[in-house]
């Protein structure tokens, strides 16, 4: 996984927002604008080293690399929506926004993934008004770095299982953590 912050990320959605391209005129008129020439320069330079941006015809293009960090439709929604929270905390009308998704899909997902415990909502004072912003829980993580492992290594489970097995040796409930981690390499067996 590509370390981004929040700049790297209004850069980005402009490629992703414009298909075709974007250019000074975008940058000026986005969040970005407020940066200086050389810290725009920098960011730029920056993401097309790491090939998530291109140039063509004088336009700033969005890679298919760059594209399947948060705009890869076959991602699961729900990843999606972690990896942007790991990013940045938002709003979720600010999550549907950047992910370029429809508000109501985008809530229906927030419920569910709140339900599971893998993000929550905390209340903030912003500009004199009170918001809910989502933040990644430790779960939400732990869900983020399984799926980034299972696909960086073709025995991502395997690694995951190994770890929580050394995990369980250093534990009070050893035996516990035992017996779960002997039910998920039956279940990754059946796989």
């Amino acid at each position: 996984m590509y370390k981004l912050d929040s700049a790297d990320l209004e850069f980005l959605y402009l490629g992703a927002a414009h298909p075709s391209g974007f250019d000074e005129r975008d940058i000026a008129e986005s969040d970005v604008g407020v940066l200086g020439v050389g810290r725009t320069l920098d960011r730029l330079a920056s993401l097309k080293d790491q090939k998530l941006l291109e140039v063509k015809n004088g336009l700033f293009v969005i890679t298919d690399k760059g594209t399947s960090i948060l705009w890869d439709k076959d991602t699961p929604m729900s990843h999606r929506i972690l990896r942007l929270l790991k990013i940045k905390s938002l709003e979720g009308q600010d999550i549907a926004k950047y992910l370029l998704e429809k508000e109501s899909a985008v809530a229906e997902e927030l419920e569910k993934m709140r339900t599971a415990g893998h993000i929550m909502f905390t209340t903030v004072r912003h500009d004199d008004r009170i918001v809910k912003v989502c933040e990644m829980t430790q779960d939400g993580l732990c869900v983020l770095e399984c799926a980034a492992a299972s696909l960086g290594q073709p025995h991502g489970v395997e690694s995951l299982l190994s770890e929580i097995g050394r995990k369980a040796k250093d534990q009070k409930n050893a035996a516990k953590l035992g017996q779960l981690e002997k039910k998920l390499r039956d279940i990754t067996e059946e796989l």
